[in-house]
């Protein structure tokens, strides 16, 4: 458990290319959604690559001659997410078979599951993955959360948990925080415009969050005014 930006990611990692080179082992590697899980093969693709570790992505958009290829020759590293291991596990009598071959279940961004629905969906999810699994190891990465030992115990449903605690947050120079009142300037949207106008105007990249996709055409219109030309972008 360690806040954002402190290198969670790394420090499971490397024990794993560890693991992975002297023992042997395989591991599983689950994170909420497919799009970080896609987002986080290519960063570990750029790692495995000198080293001989393979990792492979197991999600709906996995070509079937690829899953077939992860069938027969299980990478050391597979990447996918909670609900295409329950659809696996109901409807991929292989995908049971596959599980035989891993020993390491990693759970990045464990704080997601914490409560609710999809924290029930999953404490499932992992039971039954249990069941296919010669042995297994829970590795979970966290942001910070009040009761670790506890979430970690009711949602992997195991009671030999380990908590390893690392700094509360990135460590570095100093961090502003501006707090306006956006009533007498036309807005928050032209606040947020303005606030965007002068960090362009002094050279400093920024990034301008808003509710939604037209309230964000809106702040880049505001801002276009000044005219940066293609120093502004909306997404």
């Amino acid at each position: 458990m360690a806040g954002t930006g402190v290198g969670k990611t790394e420090a499971f990692l490397l024990p794993l290319i560890t693991m992975i080179n002297k023992e042997g082992v395989k591991a599983i590697i689950m994170y909420p959604t497919k799009a970080l899980a896609r987002d986080q093969l290519l960063r570990m693709q750029r790692y495995f690559t000198a080293i001989n570790v393979s990792v492979m992505p197991y999600d709906g958009d996995t070509p079937s001659d690829i899953r077939s290829r992860i069938y027969s020759s299980p990478p050391d590293i597979l990447i996918t997410n909670p609900d295409m291991v329950s659809e696996a596990l109901t409807h991929v009598s292989k995908f049971r078979d596959l599980l035989r071959n891993y020993r390491v279940i990693v759970l990045d961004d464990f704080h997601v599951y914490n409560g609710g629905v999809f924290g029930a969906h999953v404490h499932y999810v992992l039971k039954r993955m249990r069941r296919f699994m010669r042995g297994y190891q829970f590795v979970v990465s966290t942001a910070t959360v009040g009761n670790p030992i506890d979430f970690a115990r009711e949602l992997l449903g195991v009671d030999d948990v380990r908590l390893i605690r690392g700094p509360e947050g990135r460590r570095g120079g100093l961090v502003r925080h501006v707090l306006v009142s956006p009533i007498s300037r036309g807005g928050r949207l032209a606040e947020a415009a303005e606030l965007a106008r002068v960090c362009v105007r002094r050279d400093m990249k920024c990034l301008v969050f808003a509710d939604s996709h037209r309230f964000v055409e809106l702040i880049k219109r505001f801002v276009d005014r000044a005219g940066f030309g293609d120093r502004v972008r909306g997404s």
